[in-house]
């Protein structure tokens, strides 16, 4: 009894799936109006806008996170529940490749925000701490991954 009741439990990750997916729709509406915003500055400014590749690298931003939050996703989908048949990277077979995708995507959201941050160039010392930041965040990520394969 409890056996089919622990392998009927997993469709509770249906809830997690569910929850993945509408924060990946709105993040990819939310990405949508970035691109209409963008639109809008590149029309009002005739291309002549300085900031317009900071807002390049922060909508490039928004869709990776709906990329990231699509990929979690379907692989809690193929975690929880069945198995799907896209492309191997989308996915991730156990909670280790799960952490690894989400430590990648991580690392690629705080690389666009620092890079948004460079081309800003206001304070040349915040600039550096947060390079410093970015670059201690990013080592820690590498390395949990790093450590999470060797001990497989």
């Amino acid at each position: 009894m409890m056996k089919a009741f622990f392998e009927k439990s997993r469709y509770l990750g249906l809830l997690i799936v569910f929850g993945l997916l509408v924060s990946a729709v709105c993040a990819i509406g939310w990405s949508l109006m970035g691109v209409s915003e963008l639109l809008q500055k590149l029309i009002e400014s005739a291309g002549k806008e300085p900031k317009l590749a900071i807002y390049f690298i922060e909508l490039a931003d928004r869709f990776l996170i709906a990329i990231a939050l699509y990929v979690l996703t379907v692989s809690s989908y193929e975690l929880f529940i069945d198995k799907l048949d896209l492309p191997d990277w989308m996915l991730a077979h156990d909670l280790n490749g799960l952490k690894e995708k989400l430590s990648s995507i991580v690392i690629l959201v705080v690389i666009v925000k620092f890079v948004s941050e460079l081309v800003e160039w206001e304070n040349p010392a915040a600039t550096l701490q947060y390079a410093l930041a970015v670059t201690l965040v990013c080592g820690v990520l590498l390395v949990l991954g790093y450590m999470s394969k060797k001990s497989k």
